[in-house]
């Protein structure tokens, strides 16, 4: 037989409990499973500082300079995006992101070699 403490709702005291081997393994089987996840937790843990020493944070006037221009090209060419048809958006997509040739596109799209090469 194996001891417990736990805590009585009536007296509103701890008190001692025997049990059997099974219910004493069962009843503390979270306890040790939290003390070992803390204490691999603890045995791995880098500390911030580490992380943080070898990092230059600073932002110099260039780079911001650099990212507000390219924040305003991505803006003027989403604008310029949504001017153009559809149909010639399926195009870019076809010959830039999925690779295909001019021929592939005119075949998917059903149209002349020539048609597709001018636009």
């Amino acid at each position: 037989m194996k001891t417990l403490k736990v805590y009585d709702t009536i007296t509103k005291k701890m008190i001692e409990v025997e049990v059997s081997e099974e219910v004493y393994v069962n009843f503390n089987r979270t306890k040790w499973n939290i003390e070992d996840n803390n204490a691999s937790f603890y045995e791995h843990e880098v500390q911030s500082s580490q992380l943080f020493d070898n990092m230059d944070c600073s932002v110099s006037d260039a780079d911001i300079e650099e990212r507000v221009m390219t924040g305003l090209l991505i803006e003027r060419m989403l604008n310029i995006l949504k001017t153009i048809p559809e149909k010639d958006i399926i195009l870019i997509k076809l010959l830039f992101y999925d690779c295909k040739s001019e021929r592939e596109c005119a075949y998917i799209e059903g149209c002349d070699f020539h048609e597709v090469n001018s636009r």
